[in-house]
């Protein structure tokens, strides 16, 4: 319920919304939480596909999901052009749920390492591609988020972050994005750290 969601949000808060629900609510979200309202859009690859099949984030490039994200942007008016709008290329990309083979799943709570180095190699492209469509708008880009507590084997927690690759993305990106989970578990994934 957008209306009462938003009468929670002042002007230096925010929202997060998956791209498949935008054309509906972008203009309603604007309009009532105003100007200055942070949108975080999170791109959603598993709907919204022009010919109905559905993709996971890893079964295109990062290049072809950008132009396709952009396609998706583009069709709602004056996002493009609105300075607070932050978008992600995907959601939790460590985890099975969202279409990842070696995420973790509720039989297997980590994700090797090599995983990891693909996730941030592929955000990167997105983002290359990204600012390449989007060279003349002032909307953000931001690191799609990681569900939290799904550590490589034999490495300290949240090593994921001190790879090479995600530096390297954290460089292009203006927003970095993360899941936090309480202590106890949400589901399959308890943040242990």
């Amino acid at each position: 319920d957008w209306p009462e969601l938003l009468k929670c949000v002042t002007p230096a808060g925010g929202v997060v919304i998956l791209d498949c629900n935008l054309p509906r609510w972008y203009a309603d979200i604007r309009q009532q939480a105003g100007a200055d309202c942070l949108i975080a859009l999170r791109m959603y690859p598993e709907a919204s596909w022009p010919d109905g099949i559905e993709r996971h984030w890893c079964d295109v490039n990062g290049a072809d999901w950008a132009r396709e994200c952009y396609r998706r942007l583009a069709a709602v008016p004056g996002l493009l052009s609105d300075p607070f709008v932050c978008i992600s290329p995907c959601n939790e990309p460590d985890l099975a749920v969202e279409g990842f083979g070696g995420g973790a799943s509720a039989s297997r709570n980590t994700v090797v390492e090599s995983d990891y180095k693909f996730i941030w190699s592929w955000q990167r492209d997105w983002v290359r591609a990204m600012r390449v469509l989007l060279r003349n708008s002032p909307v953000s880009l931001g690191t799609g988020p990681l569900a939290g507590g799904h550590d490589i084997p034999l490495r300290p927690p949240d090593y994921e972050y001190q790879l090479a690759g995600f530096k390297a993305l954290a460089d292009e990106v203006d927003c970095i994005w993360v899941h936090g989970y309480a202590q106890g578990g949400w589901g399959d994934v308890p943040e242990r750290d």
